[in-house]
């Protein structure tokens, strides 16, 4: 059994739902959710789009990281992601492996630990919310740690809450 976390993200269409069906989806073909983060309220990262809702949830798996990848990019689909040859662009859903474990992994298609964490508040402020004291395995930093040396200028605050 693992513990992975996982990233999620959406700009189009009725955001919230898509990050509920996303969670359940997760829920039901991933593994099962030990703990889930606030949502947070973010403005778009390397690009000018819409404004994101982004969380995260920490899941017990016994899935492979190859197969939790799969499942993921089946779950986008069914959900309304339609990947486009842009690197950064709206999107229904966006889901992405944090971290599996300890593991580090470097394949053409999946890289673990995602390689855009310490880069991110987006990222950064959800998984403060699931597992604060999560080490990263190759750059040996806590998320808190991540977080105070974090360079993103991008505002982010928990959803529902006026800016």
């Amino acid at each position: 059994m693992s513990l992975i976390a996982i990233s999620l993200g959406s700009n189009v269409g009725d955001r919230l739902c898509l990050l509920e069906k996303a969670v359940l989806a997760i829920s039901e073909d991933v593994g099962t959710i030990i703990k889930q983060s606030e949502i947070y309220e973010t403005q778009s990262w390397g690009y000018q789009g819409g404004n994101f809702l982004n969380m995260a949830v920490l899941v017990k798996t016994e899935a492979f990281p190859q197969t939790v990848l799969q499942t993921l990019l089946e779950i986008e689909r069914r959900l309304g992601r339609v990947r486009g040859t842009k690197t950064y662009s709206d999107r229904s859903i966006d889901l992405d492996i944090l971290f599996y474990g300890t593991e580090i992994v470097k394949l053409p298609e999946l890289e673990i630990p995602h390689p855009r964490i310490p880069e991110r508040l987006f990222v950064l402020y959800p998984l403060i919310d699931i597992y604060p004291e999560w080490i990263h395995p190759i750059l040996h930093k806590t998320i808190h740690e991540m977080v105070t040396e974090c360079n993103d200028q991008c505002w982010i605050q928990p959803y529902g809450e006026p800016k």
